[in-house]
């Protein structure tokens, strides 16, 4: 850090009041000094464009930078001082900070168009550290005005893979993207992101239709992600609505869609939209339902713990709204093939319960035909409630009982309750038909896979060799069900 001078303030009163007399008698001995950050009198001179006072300090202080490396050309070019560019652009011209930025980038950053015009012949080309141009900073900063002046620089590519035509699209800036198009309009970043995905990503739904009507819709990066994709993953309903017709389905090198994006980030809105992709499952079998709770894996086992107790609250009422809405729609989804056939199922239950009820005589035989079509309607439901719910139960995200929402009615539990009510109702002086077969005491409670047949307790599954000991299949997996009270 520089050391104060006890005479600073005094100089630099002199030379920012333009003391030209002051400055000339004590150039020699005062000349040189310099605030904190390293910034000179001739600096000072330069960056207010008093040229009489710049020439008066020029040979004593024209070699000395500030702590960032800005010459007095930089701080005339920063604030659009032509004459003094003029005078010093000779000596100081091509000259770059410790970051590489130069004064042509200075007066492109604040828009001086005579400024850019004057230094564009020494420093066009010359890049920043990051690998970005004047032409690029002109685009950053929505100076459309200086595009033509700066065209010279078009096609290239920061170090990140970023041309002027991306920096116009992240601006926002449609007038600088049109004169772009024709010279970068094919160009994509380092992983393949084009336009359009830029566009999607930072919300410019302008910008958004006019890549569509450029033929960019459709297109993939490196990883298979489309602008969708990146609109959903953040939660912007515009660029959704908007691109939704082009990319709808599309799935990524994992196999993830729009809606496994949205659900993975939290964005309930955007899931709304996206429903539609909710019977997709990527590559490894997940569904938007579990990519919705896997991101919380880590939160639900710290949850665990009594001092997190905040924690946990927090954690449900953040993922349950979320949960329910792609639960219950991977419902309406998976259920829409079969729902006639379900629904005669249960139908045919109901008849056939309330039918027997009054004949005791054939109790054995009722109990044996509920047995076996128990079976078949738990294997049935389990087909379907299985990919859709098993996450959220495993990460502990309870469904509230209380809860009258009405895209709630539809939902596992209800269309569950309507099947056994009716059975557990007729069996209720009796509930031998769904006691462990092994035991004889306590309730089944484990599903056994593939056959999904659940015929045992949890105490009695250690018992088990390795097949059921309802169809003898081998039991390569299995799960345990909660009973609800």
């Amino acid at each position: 850090m520089r050391s104060y001078h006890p005479q600073m303030d005094t100089w630099f009163d002199a030379v920012v009041g333009r003391n030209y007399d002051f400055v000339r008698e004590n150039v020699k001995n005062m000349a040189g000094i310099s605030n904190f950050m390293g910034t000179t009198g001739l600096c000072k001179a330069a960056a207010a464009g008093d040229l009489e006072m710049v020439k008066i300090l020029f040979e004593s202080e024209k070699d000395i930078v500030d702590s960032r490396g800005k010459t007095p050309l930089m701080y005339a070019a920063e604030n659009g001082h032509t004459s003094v560019i003029s005078f010093l652009m000779p000596y100081m011209a091509k000259k770059q900070t410790h970051d590489k930025t130069t004064a042509l980038m200075y007066a492109v950053w604040k828009g001086h168009k005579d400024a850019v015009t004057l230094l564009l012949k020494e420093e066009q080309g010359l890049t920043q550290y990051r690998g970005m141009t004047a032409l690029m900073q002109a685009a950053r900063y929505k100076h459309t005005d200086l595009c033509e002046l700066l065209l010279s620089e078009c096609g290239r590519q920061d170090n990140c893979g970023f041309t002027a035509l991306l920096f116009a699209t992240m601006s926002g800036c449609i007038d600088f993207v049109k004169k772009l198009w024709d010279k970068e309009g094919s160009i994509t970043g380092l992983n393949g992101e084009t336009p359009l995905m830029t566009a999607a990503r930072e919300n410019k739904v302008d910008l958004i239709d006019f890549f569509i009507s450029k033929g960019q819709a459709g297109k993939k990066d490196v990883e298979g992600k489309t602008a969708l994709m990146s609109a959903a993953e953040r939660g912007h309903i515009q660029s959704i609505s908007a691109l939704i017709k082009y990319e709808k389905n599309m799935q990524d090198n994992r196999g993830m869609t729009a809606l496994m994006y949205a659900a993975s980030h939290s964005k309930l809105d955007a899931a709304k939209i996206l429903k539609d992709e909710v019977p997709l499952k990527d590559k490894n079998g997940r569904t938007a339902l579990q990519y919705a709770n896997l991101q919380y894996a880590d939160i639900a086992t710290a949850t665990m713990k009594p001092e997190n107790k905040d924690l946990a609250t927090q954690h449900v009422q953040e993922i349950s709204p979320l949960s329910i809405f792609l639960f219950n729609e991977s419902l309406q989804h998976a259920f829409i093939p079969t729902s006639k056939t379900f629904r005669s199922i249960v139908d045919f239950l109901v008849r056939a319960f309330q039918s027997y009820k009054d004949e005791y005589r054939g109790y054995d035989e009722i109990v044996d035909f509920c047995d076996r079509l128990l079976d078949v309607m738990t294997s049935f439901v389990v087909d379907f409630i299985t990919p859709f719910y098993y996450v959220s139960l495993t990460l502990g995200v309870p469904v509230a009982k209380d809860k009258q929402d009405a895209d709630f009615t539809n939902s596992a539990n209800r269309m569950m309750d309507t099947l056994f009510q009716e059975i557990e109702e007729f069996l209720s002086d009796d509930s031998d038909s769904l006691v462990c077969c092994i035991c004889l005491d306590k309730l089944r409670n484990v599903i056994l896979y593939p056959c999904k047949h659940v015929v045992v307790c949890l105490d009695c599954l250690e018992t088990l060799k390795d097949s059921c000991p309802y169809c003898r299949t081998t039991i390569k997996d299995k799960d345990t069900v909660d009973y609800l009270d």
